[in-house]
């Protein structure tokens, strides 16, 4: 009973391991925005801080770019 328990503790510890670090642990974003929408109608190319609020920009997975202009910072 104890061993049984004991590999389905490392079992499931190895299972959210690998779901935690997918692709070296690193996810591409397409472009980067403030978080507080200052500049709603921009995207940056790379993270770094918003000019408006000074905020850290965070990544997004997709953005219309008929709507929004990426600047490459």
């Amino acid at each position: 009973m104890k061993t049984s328990i004991k590999s389905f503790a490392i079992a499931a510890t190895i299972v959210v391991g690998f779901a935690l670090t997918s692709c070296n642990g690193s996810k591409k974003f397409v472009a980067f925005q403030c978080p507080m929408n200052c500049q709603t109608d921009t995207a940056y190319a790379n993270a770094g801080k918003c000019p408006v609020c000074k905020m850290d920009l965070e990544g997004v997975d997709k953005i219309d770019s008929t709507k929004i202009k990426v600047i490459i910072n």
